[in-house]
């Protein structure tokens, strides 16, 4: 992979409906950390993908219940991997 495509994807530089886009990952922040997300479904699967690049945390939830909330839970691993630091 060239190193293009890893500052594109974390910097978000190209702009989508007046939004960074990230080659599919999201910019948000979680406790004030500037962070990546990606979400995903299909037939009762869900998955959660958050990075946190500044406290190198990457935490990815995948379940084959579809009422499970997998954002919710990556959250919450997060909040307690970051206290733990």
């Amino acid at each position: 992979m060239t190193q293009t495509l890893p500052k594109t994807t974390s910097t978000g530089y190209i702009v989508k409906n007046h939004e960074p886009y990230a080659f599919g990952l999201e910019h948000h922040n979680h406790l004030a950390e500037p962070s990546l997300e990606h979400s995903g479904g299909w037939a009762g699967y869900r998955a959660y993908f958050i990075r946190l690049p500044n406290s190198r945390l990457t935490i990815t939830v995948l379940s084959n219940q579809e009422a499970i909330d997998t954002q919710v839970l990556s959250y919450n691993i997060a909040d307690i991997l970051l206290k733990e630091t």
